[in-house]
């Protein structure tokens, strides 16, 4: 109900609120509203009305009993913590030698504070840096209004402050350990006033909702006892600042005593919002770990789901002998089931992913194996080298992220565009390319929003500008995942495959190498990148806007934890590329992807919480593929399917089967996922010219190649790829939606067509080209 979720609201603000240490001390709110709630369902069910007033008569005493409890409670702990305050006020006054008409001094009341200039520093050497490293960040933070970019030197004095954590006095303290506790101090009574103002409004709330339960309004009672007591009055504490504000100005500018709220005010801001973000990081942490309710828990559609499960016994019932042999036909059916599944998200994905090893055990599809060597074998193939290069890629893509390198990225790209609306179009394809190549084209769409996102605000309403910009992180995105085997989930499923057939095979040393793979894409992924910016902003959306806002460069100190991630991404991409001429001495890629894993997690930039948050879901939904690959094979599933398709292929040109299968999956993975689509079709085609008996190896490599970039190049619908769900889920501040539907289907349609052009002409031709040199 509303109602409860206003509750819940306030429970959460009441928490984020709160000072940590101080949990304890803070009114119990859940239980005054409790007792509310438990009044009034007691009175209602007293059908006489002289009981129902007696029992009336004794809630209220009741519940002004526990309300008395809670101020007491709240009284107690103001006087604790305002005598512990003045106490080491009085001994920095003492020995700062203030007396109390310095304390009177005009300059320093709290309205007129603001209107004094601040001037020159005082000459401890310590202390002056520390001043004017405050003075830049206040500077800063007016020119940049979001925030964002905080200068390092507050950062680093805000962990001295957290390192303190309460404020204390010592005679034997320098000038720089003063200061901060001084700061500490004022942060400190701010704090305490907030919690005072926090209980204010929590026990109005608690005898308002006494009141509506009850029709009893208490609310002059509570307000007597807090103007009864100086603990609830403001000019106490508010004046304990103001000396706290001539202590700083004294320890910071000497005797000219110039004014220092403001300054203290920025960093006790500056201090709160950052404790509070750790809280609500914590408590979003909380939110997503615990269990959703009980309606909640049933997301699965149960109608795909049964029709799955049918189908699956069906086949499993009847006898398929022109699939093969008894557990071909075991595995045909588990493979129709899992499709059925993957491609109608009955369930997650993921979750399909770990029936596969389960099925694959009871249903005996490893025959030569006991149940317990089959489990091991099977399970054993989803953590493959592939999954140490996608958790890699992933580790690389989160440390840049986190470190904000990848926008410092995408602005430094953006910086040399100006205000031409047409460069910044294609500026920021660029930027969607890049980006997508190192990062992965699953962040690319969210880092290319946030940098645009003032841009969009900026643009009238009906702008067509703002759809063509929109449409070209999409497509950008799209193409960029085709251009390195790191870059989307379809790309390690390639790369699993053809491992897979070359395994099958007994042939050692091919796979589809990191510098090959750029080789091919990386001219295809331009033209493509050109060819789409054309298309959208001189077909489809013509430019509306004479000029757009200039977006500047935006990096934080490059300091040594920045210096380090830039080293080892950049190393470890190196070592990518020459992994053919090293892979004697590193093994394959996935060996490499440990490099950045053990370094980033290992020197602190990442940590246990960054580990928890990669796309696990995705990592283990491409295990469940690998996994789906080793049944499919040992069962003799894949040699009956592959057979099959080398007779109807029999005698065709490779240029022509490439064709109708980079035509298939173009229709396919519009209408599934990029990456279920790779992961049921690519495994076919890895097959069709590699067996245990003959493998054509260029052959091979040319169609699994063209085919996986047709798998990035399918964009017609929203559901097609996780960008166009990206940029066709954003809405204006009304909730309306920016792009349509149609917008997308109108643009993405042709343009697939475009790039299936582009795959099966250049794409058909660079593959052709470096694998007969390979």
């Amino acid at each position: 109900s509303a109602e409860n979720n206003y509750f819940m609201k306030f429970i959460k603000e009441l928490h984020l609120k709160s000072v940590p240490e101080w949990r304890t001390h803070y009114v119990n709110y859940d239980s005054l509203r409790s007792h509310s709630i438990k009044a009034s369902l007691r009175s209602q069910s007293i059908p006489e009305k002289s009981d129902s007033e007696k029992l009336q008569e004794w809630e209220a005493e009741e519940f002004w009993r526990l309300v008395d409890g809670e101020v007491e409670k709240v009284e107690e702990f103001l006087a604790q913590q305002i005598s512990l305050f003045e106490e080491i006020i009085v001994a920095f006054e003492e020995n700062l030698s203030l007396d109390d008409s310095e304390f009177k001094h005009p300059s320093f009341t709290a309205s007129s504070s603001k209107d004094i200039p601040m001037k020159k520093f005082i000459t401890y050497n310590k202390t002056n840096k520390l001043i004017e490293e405050i003075k830049i960040y206040q500077e800063r933070s007016e020119i940049e209004s979001s925030q964002k970019i905080r200068d390092e030197s507050i950062a680093e004095f805000r962990k001295d402050l957290i390192v303190l954590g309460k404020p204390k006095f010592s005679s034997k303290m320098n000038e720089n350990e003063m200061t901060k506790n001084i700061i500490l101090l004022y942060i400190s009574i701010q704090d305490l006033i907030e919690y005072r103002e926090i209980n204010r409004i929590a026990l109005e709330r608690a005898v308002r909702k006494f009141g509506s339960e009850t029709d009893l309004n208490e609310s002059e009672r509570l307000q007597k006892k807090f103007n009864s007591s100086p603990l609830w009055v403001s000019s106490l504490l508010d004046s304990m600042k103001v000396r706290v504000g001539l202590l700083f100005a004294r320890i910071a500018w000497g005797e000219e005593q110039t004014s220092s709220i403001e300054l203290l005010e920025m960093i006790s801001i500056d201090y709160i919002a950052y404790r509070r973000s750790k809280i609500l990081e914590q408590m979003l942490t909380k939110e997503n770990t615990t269990s959703a309710p009980l309606l909640d828990l049933w997301t699965f559609k149960p109608i795909p789901l049964i029709c799955a499960f049918t189908i699956f016994f069906i086949l499993l019932s009847f006898d398929l002998s022109f699939i093969g042999e008894n557990n071909a036909q075991k595995c045909f059916a588990m493979l129709s089931l899992v499709i059925i599944l993957w491609v109608t998200e009955a369930i997650p994905l993921f979750a399909t992913s770990f029936l596969i090893p389960f099925l694959t055990v009871i249903l005996q599809l490893l025959p030569e194996l006991p149940a317990p060597q089959a489990a091991q074998k099977i399970v054993g193939s989803m953590m493959s080298h592939v999954i140490l290069l996608i958790i890699g890629g992933f580790s690389i893509a989160s440390a840049l992220n986190k470190l904000n390198l990848d926008n410092a990225l995408a602005t430094f790209i953006l910086s040399f565009v100006g205000s031409n609306p047409s460069k910044l179009g294609f500026g920021i394809m660029v930027v969607g390319l890049v980006l997508s190549t190192f990062i992965s084209n699953l962040a690319t769409p969210i880092i290319c929003l946030s940098v645009l996102s003032p841009i969009f605000k900026s643009l009238p309403e009906n702008s067509t500008y703002r759809k063509g910009l929109l449409l070209a992180i999409a497509f950008s995105s799209n193409i960029g995942g085709a251009v390195s085997p790191i870059s989307s989930p379809q790309n390690i499923v390639a790369v699993q495959s053809i491992n897979h057939a070359f395994s099958n095979a007994a042939i050692p040393n091919q796979t589809l190498s990191f510098g090959s793979w750029i080789l091919i894409s990386f001219p295809l992924c331009f033209l493509l990148l050109v060819l789409s910016h054309f298309f959208l902003f001189r077909i489809m959306f013509k430019i509306d806007v004479e000029e757009t806002p200039v977006i500047h460069f935006k990096l934080e100190k490059l300091d040594a934890p920045r210096k380090f991630t830039v080293f080892v991404s950049l190393l470890t991409v190196f070592l990518w590329c020459i992994e053919p001429t090293i892979e004697q001495y590193t093994g394959p890629a996935g060996m490499i992807a440990i490099i950045p894993i053990v370094l980033f997690y290992g020197s602190g930039i990442l940590t246990k919480s960054d580990f928890s948050r990669l796309p696990w879901q995705i990592v283990f939904l491409v295990a469940g593929g690998i996994a789906l690959s080793t049944a499919v094979k040992d069962s003799n599933l894949l040699d009956t399917t592959t057979k099959a398709m080398r007779n109807v292929t029999s005698g065709q040109p490779l240029w022509v089967i490439t064709t109708a299968f980079t035509i298939f999956i173009a229709i396919s993975t519009s209408l599934i996922s990029h990456t279920v689509g790779a992961m049921i079709i690519l495994p076919v085609v890895s097959h069709i010219y590699c067996s245990a008996e003959e493998c054509d190896i260029v052959s091979t490599k040319i169609m699994v190649m063209c085919c996986t970039f047709m798998c990035s190049g399918a964009m017609m619908l929203p559901i097609s790829s996780f960008p166009n769900m990206a940029v066709t889920g954003l809405t204006n501040e009304a909730g309306k939606y920016y792009i349509k539907s149609s917008d997308m289907t109108k643009s993405g349609g042709p343009f697939t067509i475009v790039f299936l052009l582009a795959v099966i002409s250049l794409g058909y031709l660079l593959s052709s080209l470096v694998f007969s040199l390979e």
